[in-house]
């Protein structure tokens, strides 16, 4: 068992609304068998369990219990990332912006008065 991580979060993005359905409807239904197995990868390997894909209710079972991982995941590290990016992208803005004067348009100026 070990915990959630980016590269699990990575995997799974693509079947959001199937844990939103699955979390919020208690239902899941049209997932093929390839999206099944990638799901299970990571319900074995965070949680420790197995899934037959064969049940519907093992299947519900699993999309609800890696949506919930996957949502705190989402909610915790993620949106803390987009948070920090914020704050720098708003600290890099509020810095005055410097013009850098060539020593051409130096002398031309220089001439000019």
């Amino acid at each position: 068992m070990r915990p959630f991580s980016k590269d699990d979060y990575e995997l799974v993005k693509a079947y959001e609304k199937d844990f939103t359905r699955a979390i919020n409807s208690r239902y899941a239904t049209g997932l093929l068998t390839e999206e099944l197995e990638a799901v299970q990868k990571v319900y074995n390997e965070t949680l420790n369990r197995q899934a037959n894909l064969s049940c519907g209710g093992c299947i519900l079972q699993m999309m609800t219990s890696v949506g919930r991982l996957y949502f705190h995941y989402k909610k915790t590290v993620v949106e803390a990332e987009q948070k920090l990016l914020e704050e720098l992208k708003a600290k890099n803005e509020s810095k005055p912006k410097r013009k850098r004067v060539k020593k051409d348009e130096v002398k031309v100026e220089d001439q000019a008065s």
